[in-house]
């Protein structure tokens, strides 16, 4: 597989250079890296050669073809949970991200599997750092059936948080854009009937111990970083989240590759403690209910220990 990738430009990066666009957007490589690979071809803008101090326009298309990016390691160690003609069920490790982006291309889900399941679509999605059960799609018909159940889809998740999460709750609210947050993906969970995107999580505690709650989470909608951000807004943030936990800043460190062992400390894990246990639908052809359980992971466990 030979890596290119192409965007076109958004009004925010209107007016500025090629160079600077890069480094704000695309922080895994220095202004100076950056600047090289410029300066090496590896960027073109409308397919024409492009300098570092190229002016973008709205709309131009940028083209990357990286000829030597060597990407962050991963872990590999995935299973498949169960396989047939129209879909596989992945249990997924943490610290593996399932598609393509940023650094990660051949250091993938897709990329590790792309060989034996090329036209694989995965219907589910779980983040880099989360683990546990995937669902994918094998064949154009069965990707349809299976994202028509996606919003009533069975998923139970797993989540070690701080602090002493007693009893059991339905979290309802809408998830919005954190507008304290300079980290544009951010979301805020508000309760109640506001404006926003709705999000219902149902949350029971398991177990507490070492100051931490091994809380289990029942999505009722799905919703982009639904039980994080419900969590986060709650008062119980995740164990190792950088983006929803202690503090963002250890999100924007880890972008940057500077978290200090002292961090890495304060995260407690080096990943974030969320896995998805269960997951239930309904096989694409034959109609009959499927449900697959994955056990929490060791590195989780040993928070509670």
């Amino acid at each position: 597989m030979k890596r290119r990738i192409e965007s076109a430009v958004a009004p925010r990066d209107v007016g500025k250079t090629l160079l600077a666009m890069l480094t704000e957007r695309f922080p895994y490589h220095s202004a100076e890296a950056w600047e090289l690979r410029i300066r090496r071809g590896e960027l073109a803008v409308n397919d024409a050669a492009a300098t570092p101090e190229t002016l973008l326009e709205l709309g131009d298309k940028v083209r990357y073809q990286p000829v030597d990016l060597v990407e962050p390691p991963v872990r590999s160690d995935f299973r498949i949970a169960a396989e047939d003609a129209d879909f596989l069920v992945i249990d997924k490790p943490g610290n593996l991200p399932v598609h393509p982006a940023g650094p990660y291309f051949e250091h993938t889900l897709w990329g590790l599997l792309h060989e034996d399941f090329p036209e694989l679509h995965f219907v589910n999605r779980l983040d880099r750092e989360t683990s546990g059960l995937l669902l994918a799609a094998r064949t154009a018909s069965s990707t349809a059936q299976l994202s028509r159940q996606l919003p009533e889809m069975f998923k139970r998740y797993l989540a070690i948080v701080h602090g002493a999460f007693a009893g059991a709750m339905t979290a309802t609210g809408v998830l919005v854009r954190d507008e304290t947050s300079a980290i544009r993906k951010k979301r805020r969970f508000l309760p109640g009937g506001q404006a926003g995107e709705s999000a219902v999580t149902e949350l029971h505690e398991l177990r507490q111990a070492n100051g931490f709650t091994l809380v289990e989470a029942i999505l009722h909608t799905g919703r982009f970083h639904q039980v994080r951000a419900t969590l986060a807004g709650l008062g119980y943030p995740v164990v190792g989240d950088k983006l929803y936990g202690l503090d963002e800043n250890f999100y924007r460190k880890l972008r940057g590759d500077r978290l200090t062992a002292e961090d890495r400390e304060k995260l407690i894990l080096d990943r974030q403690a969320l896995h998805c246990a269960e997951l239930a639908f309904r096989h694409p052809v034959s109609g009959e209910e499927l449900r697959f359980t994955s056990a929490m992971p060791t590195e989780m466990a040993a928070v509670l220990e």
